[in-house]
């Protein structure tokens, strides 16, 4: 995988932390690099969100993307920062979804963009 793998390290590395915090036993990480970008899903078994928490996280991940904050947040992110987490990781990539099942399983998937194929659209 050639894509910024430091930022995608950093990015792994905060979602893991965040299903670790809502007591996860069991973390499956995947890693997709597809071409376009790479697309990143972790699920775990924390006991799943409710909505209200799932729409707030999905906030904080589906915000505008800052490239030109890429080194400063992908330093930040998996670091404790007090919840920060998934505001951070948001500045990194340029969409996410999350979905939980009725058995407490959460599946948070998130997709960054090659630089280069960003800029030339």
């Amino acid at each position: 995988m050639n894509i910024q793998k430091a930022i995608v390290r950093r990015i792994t590395d905060a979602l893991v932390a965040n299903a670790i915090d809502t007591g996860a036993s069991l973390i499956e990480t995947e890693i997709f690099d597809d071409g376009d970008g790479v697309t990143i899903r972790v699920t775990d078994n924390g006991g799943g969100m409710s909505e209200e928490v799932r729409q707030a996280a999905l906030r904080d991940l589906n915000q505008e993307r800052r490239d030109e904050y890429d080194q400063y947040y992908g330093q930040l992110a998996g670091q404790g920062s007090s919840g920060r987490g998934l505001v951070i990781v948001g500045y990194m990539i340029d969409r996410a979804t999350i979905t939980c099942t009725p058995h407490g399983w959460t599946v948070v998937e998130v997709h960054r963009e090659r630089r280069d194929k960003k800029r030339k659209k």
